[in-house]
């Protein structure tokens, strides 16, 4: 390729970036703007924000994106999402104004660079975005668990990893952050007509206290009642 095509090439790349960025700045800017009172946001919002971030193939659905919305508005204190996408920015949005904490976790380093890098670019780094890898944990795989600011404890998580083809799916959830999780705390997991969740639901009621408050062909949202027994992880934790 001569110099002048990779110019072409280049030039090409970063007016598609700057492209992208402006679109998600405005959906974004939207979505902060909406009073307390409207969640969730207009679907058409929702919408916008899910082409502009782009990956539509794999992003969470506009119904997905409303009940985040509506468990946002309606839950407090810090929250915890599992595998990052459209939804990390969405809830950097949402969270914004109370300054409510949120931490990911993400397994797969290329990802987690770019959603560190939309972040930044967006005004959103208070964000805790980890990249942890997959680690066994005897029955099943899950992520590292991370050492986090001492009384944490998460009153929502959204629960859209690790992904399907991983050892135990993500019952994990629930035995390694089991004493970082609120009383009452509410579970929005992803990708509930698929087997493997299901599989994982299933598990979570015969060891856990858990209600069913809501369900789609999409996803459940589950409330889990905490019992002072919740197990602590065997795997080592890393910062």
């Amino acid at each position: 390729m001569s110099l002048a095509s990779r110019w072409v090439v280049r030039a090409r790349r970063t007016a598609s970036t700057v492209r992208r960025d402006l679109a998600l700045r405005r959906a974004l800017a939207r979505v902060r703007r909406l009073g307390a009172g409207e969640y969730p946001p207009p679907s058409p919002c929702l919408a916008g924000l899910r082409t502009a971030f782009g990956n539509e193939g794999w992003s969470a659905d506009v119904p997905y994106l409303e009940e985040l919305c509506r468990l946002v508005s309606h839950t407090q204190g810090a929250i915890l999402e599992c595998g990052s996408g459209v939804t990390t920015l969405l809830l950097a949005a949402l969270t914004e104004a109370a300054r409510r904490p949120v931490h990911v976790f993400e397994h797969l380093p290329d990802w987690h660079e770019r959603l560190h890098r939309d972040l930044s670019r967006l005004g959103a780094p208070a964000v805790d975005l980890r990249c942890l890898p997959l680690v066994s944990y005897g029955a099943f795989d899950w992520y590292r668990r991370p050492l986090l600011p001492p009384g944490t404890l998460f009153s929502l998580v959204v629960c859209d990893g690790p992904p399907g083809q991983t050892r135990g799916g993500r019952y994990g959830l629930l035995e390694v952050m089991g004493d970082h999780l609120a009383d009452e705390c509410v579970i929005l997991l992803d990708d509930a007509e698929r087997e493997s969740e299901q599989q994982v639901v299933h598990r979570w009621k015969k060891r856990f206290d858990l209600v069913e408050t809501s369900r789609t062909e999409r996803f459940v949202t589950l409330v889990l009642r905490k019992s002072p027994a919740l197990p602590r992880p065997a795997a080592r934790t890393t910062r």
